[in-house]
């Protein structure tokens, strides 16, 4: 009987797993193999144990987020003989699970880690460190590290867009040449990527028919200083007002209140109110998005007004010359 080592997170996303596990485990039995488990013990442990047994099995399949899986193949990519490598997504953001088109339930994914085809995938490395679909550079690329497990856990991709706001006074520039086909560019870049995925971070980046996954290509994205919340300030004075009780009040008291939850559910006490309190923070997170949405709205009202104006008129002009066929916007 072919052997397999079943590695998991039972901390990453929600705890979806936790749940399902006994059910994911008699997938994988029930499609013949000898399933050996093996809970991760912490950051690191997944890349020591797949790099130390690898050779004991013929499949890893392992189940937890983007972390978890990249720990697995940096721990195999050292070896000559790697086995095949099995994925069950269970993370917050599960970005490179997007590229696979895997079917919905844990178990359903659970049969397909261990009965389905190996294919190919194409692996990054840069400085002696692999990756298996992104390496980043400045803006929000410290995001995932930095969030708390607790708040991941808890509020979901919500926890990584407060955590990269948060990070917005402290964004710098990194000077970059860039030499590629015979030609250069040299710019200051907020952010850039190498990546093989059309997902980073919950947020779709690419159109999924420019990322194959063995193409033996990488796409890259660099993004020059883009227009921001902290740029409508100095031009529209009028707005200073709500720009500064945004940045001043609503998100700082935000972030005091994760920040008060994630230390609450890390010292493990419960009482009447700890809990009362840790549920009123959990029952505002929707309103707090909707707010958020609302306000960044309301910032860039102007900015919209004008570029729809700017449709309009250009509109007008092409029917006046005869070129108007079609409306901009339409197909």
């Amino acid at each position: 009987m072919k052997k397999l080592l079943f590695l998991y997170n039972t901390h990453a996303g929600k705890g979806l797993l936790k749940n399902r596990l006994a059910a994911v485990q008699d997938a994988l039995a029930a499609a013949g193999w000898d399933v050996t488990i093996h809970p991760t013990q912490g950051a690191g442990d997944a890349t020591a144990v797949a790099a130390a047994r690898a050779g004991e099995f013929d499949r890893i399949v392992c189940s937890g987020g983007d972390g978890t899986l990249h720990e697995v193949v940096a721990g195999l990519m050292g070896l000559e003989n790697r086995p095949e490598v099995g994925y069950i997504p269970a993370g917050t953001t599960n970005d490179f699970a997007k590229n696979l088109s895997l079917p919905r339930g844990m178990e359903a994914m659970a049969r397909v880690a261990a009965a389905g085809v190996p294919r190919p995938v194409d692996i990054g490395s840069f400085n002696d460190r692999y990756f298996i679909y992104v390496a980043a550079f400045g803006a929000f690329t410290e995001v995932a590290y930095d969030t708390p497990q607790e708040l991941k856990n808890t509020f979901g991709h919500l926890a990584y867009v407060m955590a990269g706001i948060a990070s917005l006074p402290s964004i710098t520039p990194y000077h970059l040449k860039l030499e590629y086909d015979g030609q250069t560019i040299e710019d200051d870049f907020f952010y850039g990527m190498v990546c093989n995925t059309y997902s980073v971070g919950g947020i779709k980046n690419l159109p999924t028919d420019r990322v194959d996954l063995d193409d033996g290509l990488f796409e890259v994205i660099l993004v020059r200083k883009p227009m921001n919340i902290f740029d409508i300030g100095a031009g529209q004075p009028a707005k200073l007002p709500q720009l500064r009780r945004f940045l001043n009040y609503y998100l700082p008291t935000t972030l005091k209140l994760l920040n008060a939850y994630d230390r609450m559910g890390a010292a493990g006490v419960e009482g009447a109110n700890i809990d009362g309190t840790m549920g009123r923070i959990d029952a505002m997170m929707d309103k707090v998005v909707e707010a958020f949405d609302k306000q960044l709205d309301a910032l860039f009202a102007d900015e919209a007004l004008d570029i729809s104006t700017d449709i309009t008129v250009l509109e007008q002009m092409l029917a006046q010359e005869g070129l108007g066929g079609m409306q901009m916007g339409q197909s």
